[in-house]
């Protein structure tokens, strides 16, 4: 008997054993055989010196193309101060006593204007009337009310600089970056546009009786119908070309789209060209005004920005409660002022106001400080609500309407990683 339950006793622990083995075995043999991770992730080759060296290259040049206009205007500064010499050899070429390089500058300018300029867009912003309206009168006969404050404070500067600003605060709105701001906030981009070519096409007509009356003030006479006579050539007729061009020819449209990179490339070297050499003329005086004058003019240029950008908001916000996209267009581009017709009126003043060069300073410095200031304000609002503009693909309708800002108007979105986008 003992031997018999010693026997059974045995078997069932060999018979539980075996159970316990043959699944475990099962499963060993229905999981996968995982491969060691450098087997699974092969070490990625790293770029070779040439790649680096090529993905720099295109990361600078991409750069260099958005920030082409600021970058224009200190290089202009920077070669009309270092060599003056050449610069007023460019200058000093004339026909029939106009300079005949600046005029061709401010030619191509706005010829360019006028062959991008497309009418449906500007037909679309018609509905928005009371924004339009608003921009209009704070563009032409608001904020230009700066100007006679500006040119009668006590400034330890050159009286040229006080008439740089007056020039600079009585211009219209700009003409290319303004647009480009709009659309990277999410803006109305027909707003925008319809308020650019409004205002530019009004200016010249307003702009040289209401810049007489303010030099006037200060005891410096220009008469207005010579200038207004000097802008109809310089700024309408170019502009009325270029647009009769786009309509009757249907082949400039398609060039204006194929081209539209080096045409803004084009249009911005002319207008950095202007300065450079109006500084080149009078680099001796902007020498003798000093470092410290330069930093108080740029100081002054950001007040005068932020006086407007208070302004517009405060009424657009409080007084008009425009929508969002309507307000954001209505406070950039009420807030800027346009360097290329600053440029041309400035070609157009006779020489017993001043020194050019130095006139042209507080413009160019202005300019570049509302780029700045407003990029910065652009890319916030952009970044606060995505979904804002109402209108479809305004970036991409921009790039038929200001060739080469479509980087600067679209560097606004975000790359996702795969799982990020699910």
């Amino acid at each position: 008997k003992i031997l018999m339950r010693s026997a059974k006793s045995g078997a069932g622990e060999r018979m539980t054993s075996a159970a316990q083995v043959l699944p475990a075995a099962a499963q060993a043999a229905n999981t996968p055989t995982v491969a060691p991770s450098s087997e699974l992730n092969p070490p990625e080759a790293s770029p070779s010196g040439m790649e680096r060296a090529k993905a720099v290259g295109a990361a600078v040049k991409k750069t260099a193309i958005k920030q082409c206009l600021p970058l224009g205007l200190v290089l202009a500064i920077i070669f009309g101060l270092a060599v003056p010499m050449l610069g007023a050899t460019v200058a000093s070429w004339e026909v029939i006593g106009r300079g005949v390089v600046q005029t061709l500058c401010v030619w191509i300018i706005f010829l360019i204007s006028g062959m991008t300029l497309k009418t449906d867009d500007v037909t679309k912003a018609l509905h928005a009337w009371k924004a339009i309206g608003f921009g209009f009168v704070s563009i032409l006969f608001i904020t230009p009310l700066l100007a006679p404050a500006v040119g009668a404070l006590p400034l330890p500067l050159p009286p040229e600089f006080s008439i740089g600003f007056v020039l600079f605060c009585s211009m219209p709105t700009t003409i290319n970056s303004g647009v480009a701001l709009v659309v990277q906030a999410k803006g109305s981009f027909a707003l925008a546009l319809m308020l650019t070519v409004l205002t530019n096409l009004i200016g010249v007509f307003t702009v040289p009786f209401f810049l007489s009356l303010v030099l006037e003030l200060g005891r410096v006479r220009i008469s207005p119908v010579d200038l207004l006579t000097k802008l109809l050539v310089l700024i309408l007729a170019p502009l009325v070309v270029g647009k009769a061009l786009r309509e009757a020819v249907p082949r400039v449209q398609t060039f204006v789209k194929e081209q539209k990179q080096r045409l803004s490339l084009t249009a911005n070297f002319c207008l950095a060209l202007i300065p450079w050499m109006k500084l080149s003329e009078s680099q001796g005086d902007l020498v003798d005004a000093g470092g410290a004058a330069v930093a108080l003019v740029i100081v002054i240029g950001l007040v005068i920005h932020f006086v407007y950008l208070a302004w517009n908001y405060a009424f657009a916000r409080l007084v008009l409660r425009l929508p969002g996209d309507e307000l954001r267009a209505v406070v950039i581009m009420g807030s800027q002022k346009t360097l290329p017709m600053a440029m041309a009126v400035l070609a157009a003043l006779p020489d017993s106001i001043g020194a050019h060069g130095l006139i042209a300073v507080p413009a160019i410095i202005s300019h570049l400080v509302q780029i700045f200031v407003d990029a910065w304000i652009a890319t916030r609002w952009g970044q606060r609500e995505p979904g804002l503009s109402k209108e479809p693909s305004p970036a991409v309708r921009l790039a038929d309407d200001e060739p080469g800002t479509l980087d600067a108007a679209s560097e606004g979105h975000v790359e996702m990683a795969p799982a990020q986008a699910v």
